[in-house]
């Protein structure tokens, strides 16, 4: 069942995106039952390009808890089992369930309903985590729900909830920026701080958000009869709308997947490039992609299929999932393995 969820949002990415890490980075409750099988390691990588610019300087991310080695103390994942889950980064083990809904099966009377935990977030101060589902409402349902809370079918009707795909923390306060039909930035439970809906022409926004160091601008991507944009939009002033930049470098058969800001100030996604065969496409190479909006500056290697995780606050290590459900990690000249048998992680 994981292969055909992910397999069902390739599919989607497909249709939005033609029809629409990277740089390894600068520098106790009870245990559940879930499986997680640890595959911590550790490897240097050359795949971060040279730095030729000083770090962005903007406002102080969050600290949070870390390892002796840098890196955070635990991430947040769902499991092959659609459940929402803590993870003990040096281990691999589950420390903690967070949610579970009903499973694709068991949920909805019409052939192929369902809604199931497909991703999470969390805020840099574990305060708040965010929750999104699959695959109804079409608009999206993202749950928001307080440290120590857990989401099920009991629970929910409890929770904060609001429209969207994903809701990405920004790594200076409490905000989330959640990226749906509309971008909302705020606090939670509050009326959003910034509420944009795009214009139809500019494209449908597409994956995540990234926070500029700077903490006044979101990015996201969107696209356009197959030609993705870069849309960047002021918080301080919204109602000018966003800056949208066509990315001419990305070809026909490619798409992108995910973005975040390195602590450099440059953007990192994931670049899928799909087979020619126009009956059958299948994805063929997986990416990281550096870049800005100039266009692209550099690529690091990531396994097919990855699936975009996101930075830790301070924009040096990211985190993702292979397509054989690996949670990888690079950063700080490193890279490595955390764990197996995950759908989506996030620091």
């Amino acid at each position: 069942m994981r292969h055909r969820l992910r397999s069902g949002a390739l599919l989607l990415a497909l249709s939005v995106v033609v029809a629409a890490c990277g740089d390894a980075a600068v520098d106790p409750p009870a245990t559940t039952q879930v499986t997680s099988t640890s595959t911590s390691s550790s490897t240097t990588t050359t795949t971060a390009p040279p730095s030729t610019t000083a770090a962005v300087v903007g406002i102080k991310p969050v600290e949070i808890i870390r390892l002796d080695n840098g890196l955070p103390a635990t991430f947040v994942a769902v499991t092959e089992e659609w459940e929402a889950v803590e993870v003990d980064t040096s281990t691999g083990q589950v420390v903690r369930s967070i949610g579970h809904l009903d499973q694709p099966s068991e949920t909805g009377e019409e052939p192929g309903f369902f809604n199931a935990i497909q991703n999470i977030w969390r805020s840099p101060d574990g305060a708040w985590y965010a929750i999104s589902t699959c695959c109804e409402p079409a608009a999206g349902a993202i749950y928001f729900i307080e440290q120590y809370s857990t989401l099920n079918t009991d629970t929910v009707e409890a929770a904060v909830l609001t429209d969207g795909w994903t809701a990405v923390p920004s790594p200076f306060d409490g905000r989330f920026a959640t990226l749906g039909f509309s971008i909302g930035v705020g606090d939670v439970g509050a009326e959003p701080g910034v509420f944009f809906w795009p214009d139809p022409s500019d494209g449908m926004p597409n994956g995540s958000a990234a926070w500029h160091n700077n903490g006044r601008q979101v990015s996201w991507l969107s696209s356009d009869r197959g030609r993705p944009h870069l849309a960047t939009l002021d918080l301080d002033d919204p109602e000018s709308g966003p800056d949208i930049v066509p990315m001419e470098w990305v070809t026909d058969n490619q798409w992108l997947q995910g973005i975040g800001m390195q602590q450099s100030g440059r953007f990192v996604a994931f670049l899928n490039t799909r087979s020619d065969d126009a009956e059958a496409p299948e994805l063929i190479k997986t990416e990281g992609v550096v870049f800005d909006e100039f266009g692209m500056i550099a690529t690091f290697d990531v396994e097919l299929g990855s699936f975009w995780g996101g930075y830790e606050p301070s924009g040096r290590i990211l985190i993702y999932t292979d397509g054989d459900g690996v949670v990888r990690w690079q950063g700080l000249g490193q890279s490595g393995a955390l764990a197996d048998g995950f759908l989506h992680a996030s620091w």
